[in-house]
């Protein structure tokens, strides 16, 4: 026998790991009545913090003793006994939210990350779900804590955006236990994020003005406030949809003006450059889709190469004043888009006698306002989710394309015209009457 070639001290260990593994395989478990409460206690196969198999013996309340019979207890303790006995039961980890993070999640999930995302996540890790998770251990975790955490985000009136982001990443962080086979399911999946609601007593003074993106003129207005070259810059943005870290990323062997084509293979943040967004595999670098130009992005192309001069190919299509890529957009928002703002808005007050709308200049607002034109312009979903580069026509549909109140309002006259084509006509107005 193989036992007989092992020495008798790992021989006992080995016995002993084998009796945990095949404790009694059929349970009844322990039935008691404690007070108005009819509980149990049973044994369950765990993970335990050294990833090891192991066993608990947790206890568990069936229901009360008023509603429910020892017949009817002892059915239900059944219940959960089932998949235990049959060997269906996945072992789940009793490791707690804060060592999974810091032992297992930082040093092979992290990794992988891109750096944006990565950092992101380490800030909401460190100021929202350490603190509040942090001594739970991971099977306790189940979906009514997290919608209870993620309810308590929305009384506290963070931006709906911000609560997005906290239960993207504690998603992620379950999702990767899941996959570890740590967990049997991912508690965090399907929780709904609760928006927070004004008083309906609240008046329209009383309530900020909604953000909105710029319409066409105030678009063009704004571009007199911006000298060159980040004007063409903010064009550009605006005309393919690009993100600030690929277009600074941008090299001139990436376009092929011959073709009106430009290859977004690469994207910089905070100095690093990485995989564009949606592009997860290396192997895809370069077979980058290429983005289509039109007749203006070509024309400001061709411009702007003539007069940078590049030495050669592998130079930054837009460098910063030492010849290099920039860092990130924020230098570039901070000391022209934001004063190009104020100058907008100061223009826009003398030009309309009125105040500006709410409208917050940075470099992915013109990514919004592709977005917005692209869902108005494409003929179909394909070219839709083509032209932005998603995944699916859902996330630009959900997140990039707005509603212009003159596109409804446009929309309405057409509908009513369809219903009641000839009444509709007693609405329309006159022309040549005195």
């Amino acid at each position: 026998m193989l036992i007989d070639t092992i020495a008798p001290a790992e021989a006992s260990s080995l016995i002993r790991r084998m009796v945990v593994l095949v404790r009694p395989r059929f349970q009844t478990g322990y039935l008691k009545a404690r007070g108005k409460w009819w509980t149990a206690r049973y044994w369950e196969p765990c993970l335990g913090e050294d990833g090891k198999l192991t066993w608990r013996r947790p206890r568990v309340r069936l229901g009360l003793r008023s509603e429910m019979s020892k017949r009817q207890a002892e059915a239900k303790l059944a219940e959960v006994l089932a998949p235990i006995n049959q060997g269906a039961f996945k072992p789940q980890s009793v490791t707690r939210f804060r060592d999974y993070v810091e032992r297992t999640w930082r040093e092979l999930v992290r990794p992988e990350l891109k750096h944006s995302t990565a950092t992101g996540y380490d800030r909401i890790l460190k100021k929202h779900l350490t603190p509040y998770f942090g001594d739970m251990q991971l099977a306790a975790i189940d979906r009514l804590t997290v919608t209870e955490f993620m309810r308590l985000q929305a009384v506290t009136e963070r931006e709906i955006q911000t609560q997005r982001n906290i239960l993207c990443c504690l998603s992620s962080v379950f999702q990767s236990a899941v996959n570890f086979q740590l967990l049997a399911g991912n508690p965090a999946r399907g929780v709904n994020i609760a928006e927070w609601t004004e008083s309906i007593e609240a008046t329209a003074a009383d309530l900020e003005p909604e953000e909105r993106i710029p319409t066409p003129a105030e678009f063009e207005l704004y571009l007199e406030s911006i000298a060159e070259p980040v004007r063409t810059m903010v064009l550009l943005v605006a005309l393919l949809g690009l993100r600030i870290g690929e277009l600074i990323a941008l090299k001139w062997r990436d376009i092929d003006l011959a073709v009106a084509t430009l290859y977004v293979r690469r994207n910089i943040y905070a100095g690093r450059v990485q995989l564009p967004k949606g592009q997860k595999s290396r192997k895809r670098r370069a077979s980058a889709k290429g983005v289509p130009l039109g007749p203006l992005a070509v024309y400001l192309l061709e411009k702007h190469h003539r007069e940078s001069r590049p030495p050669n190919t592998d130079t930054p299509v837009f460098p910063n004043d030492l010849g290099r890529h920039h860092w990130d957009g924020h230098n570039l928002l901070n000391r022209v888009l934001k004063p190009a703002g104020e100058k907008w808005a100061k223009a826009y007050r003398e030009k309309h006698q009125k105040q500006p709308p709410a409208i917050r200049w940075h470099w992915h607002l013109f990514k919004h306002v592709y977005g917005t034109e692209a869902q108005r312009q494409a003929q179909a979903p394909a070219d839709f989710q083509r032209l932005t580069r998603h995944e699916t026509p859902a996330v630009t549909l959900e997140h990039y394309a707005h509603t212009v109140p003159e596109h409804l309002r446009a929309a309405q006259g057409r509908i009513e015209r369809a219903i009641a084509p000839i009444t509709s006509k007693m609405a329309e107005p006159t022309s040549g009457v005195e």
